[in-house]
C-alpha cells in the first residue's frame, strides 16, 4: 500500500512540477510580450584606398631676415634655458607655491623658445617632399541597433537601446573614412518619455548640443509652443560638477531659427551660435553667428538655390573662409560635390538598388581617400 501511495505522490509531483513550470513560463512569456523589441542597422562591403604621410616640399629659405631670426631665436632659447635652470634651483631649495609657479612659467617660456628656434631651423634647411604611402583594403562590416520599450500603466514609455557590430563600414558622405565597428555591448541608453517630454540617460554617449566631438550623460528634450528645446548635462563624478549645453529651434512661416550653446566647449570656454533662415521659394538665405567667450563672433552668410533636380549652396564668413557645394538627385541616382577656399574637395555618388540597398563611390583630396562599395539598411 505504501509503495502505491509513494508512486502516486511521485506521479502527482511530476504533474505539479509540470504545472509550475508551465505557469512560470506563461508568466515570463507574458512579461516579455509586454516589451516591444526592434532591430535595425546596416551592413556594408567594398574596397578603399588612401595615402598617408604626404608632405609638400618646402624650399630652403636663405634670406638675411631668416638668418637674423635664427640668431635671435637661438639667443632667446639660451636665455630661457638659463632662466629655467635658475627657477629649478630656487624651487628645489624652497618648494613654495610661488616658486612652483615661477618654475612652471619658466618651463613654458623655454618650451616656446625651443619650438621657435626649431621652426627657424626648418625654414633654413627646407623640407623634402614625401609622396606618402598608398594603402588599399577590402572591408565588410555590420552595425546593429537593438532597442526594447514598454509603456507603463500611467502612460510613460521607457526605452533601452544599444548598438554593436563587427568589421568595418564606410562613412562615404560625411567623414570619408572606413570606420571600425565595436563588437561589445557597451552601457545602454535609457529614455523615459511622455507627452512630448523625454529624458535620456547614457553615460558619455550623448552628443553635446554645441560640439558633437564632446559627449554628455543626461539629456532633456521637450516641445513648447512649437519650439524644440533641449539641454544636455555632462557630469563629472570627481568634482560633482556638470557642464551644460543647450539648443532651441523652431519656425514661423518661412522663417526658421535656431540657437545652440555650451558653458564649456573643447577649449573649456562658453560659446553659442544662433542662426536664422528665410525660405523665399526659389532661394533660401541664412545668417549664422558663432561666438566663443570673449572672442569676436564669426558671422556667416549663405544662399541655397534649388534648380530642379539640382541644388547649389554657397556660404562665406567674415574670416574670408567660404564653402560651395552642388548636389543632384533624380530617381535612383544621387550626386554631391563640395569645395572650399583652400581648394579642398570631396564628392560622392549613390545609386539605389532597391530593397534598402545602395551602391556608392566617394573620394576626397584629404589623404587621397577613395572608396567604392554597396550597403543595405534594415
Amino acid at each position: 500500500m505504501n509503495h502505491v501511495v509513494n508512486q502516486l505522490f511521485k506521479i502527482e509531483g511530476k504533474k505539479m512540477k509540470k504545472v509550475l513550470l508551465a505557469t512560470t513560463a506563461l508568466v515570463m512569456t507574458t512579461g516579455y510580450a509586454a516589451a516591444e523589441v526592434s532591430f535595425s542597422g546596416k551592413a556594408s562591403a567594398g574596397i578603399s584606398s588612401k595615402t598617408t604621410g604626404i608632405v609638400a616640399a618646402i624650399a630652403a629659405d636663405t634670406s638675411a631676415a631668416t638668418a637674423a631670426a635664427k640668431v635671435t631665436s637661438a639667443a632667446a632659447e639660451a636665455t630661457a634655458l638659463t632662466a629655467l635652470n635658475t627657477a629649478a634651483t630656487t624651487y628645489a631649495a624652497s618648494q613654495t607655491t610661488a616658486n612652483e609657479t615661477a618654475y612652471n612659467t619658466a618651463k613654458a617660456a623655454y618650451d616656446a623658445a625651443v619650438a621657435a628656434d626649431a621652426a627657424n631651423d626648418v625654414k633654413i634647411a627646407g623640407t623634402a617632399a614625401n609622396a606618402g604611402t598608398d594603402t588599399s583594403e577590402v572591408f565588410s562590416g555590420i552595425d546593429l541597433n537593438v532597442s526594447a520599450s514598454v509603456t507603463t500603466d500611467n502612460g510613460l514609455t521607457i526605452t533601452v537601446a544599444d548598438d554593436f557590430g563587427g568589421g568595418e563600414i564606410a562613412d562615404y558622405d560625411d567623414d570619408y573614412a572606413v570606420e571600425a565597428q565595436t563588437s561589445d555591448l557597451d552601457t545602454p541608453g535609457v529614455t523615459i518619455s511622455s507627452g512630448g517630454l523625454s529624458l535620456e540617460i547614457d553615460n558619455q554617449a550623448i552628443d553635446d548640443r554645441y560640439d558633437d566631438s564632446q559627449n554628455g550623460d543626461i539629456a532633456l528634450d521637450m516641445n513648447f509652443a512649437g519650439n524644440d528645446i533641449g539641454i544636455t548635462l555632462d557630469t563629472d563624478p570627481a568634482t560633482n560638477e556638470a557642464g551644460m549645453s543647450y539648443s532651441l529651434s523652431g519656425a514661423a512661416g518661412a522663417v526658421s531659427y535656431g540657437l545652440i550653446g555650451t558653458d564649456s566647449n573643447d577649449n573649456d570656454k562658453s560659446a553659442y551660435e544662433w542662426s536664422v533662415s528665410y525660405d523665399m521659394g526659389a532661394l533660401t538665405v541664412e545668417f549664422d553667428s558663432d561666438k566663443e567667450d570673449d572672442a569676436d563672433a564669426i558671422n556667416t552668410f549663405g544662399i541655397t538655390a534649388p534648380l530642379g533636380a539640382m541644388s547649389v549652396s554657397i556660404s562665406a564668413d567674415d574670416n574670408e573662409d567660404w564653402d560651395a557645394s552642388v548636389s543632384y538627385s533624380a530617381g535612383a541616382l544621387g550626386f554631391s560635390y563640395a569645395t572650399d577656399e583652400e581648394s579642398a574637395w570631396e564628392t560622392h555618388a549613390t545609386y539605389s538598388l532597391g530593397g534598402g540597398a545602395t551602391a556608392y563611390v566617394a573620394a576626397t583630396d584629404a589623404s587621397e581617400f577613395s572608396v567604392a562599395g554597396v550597403e543595405f539598411s534594415f
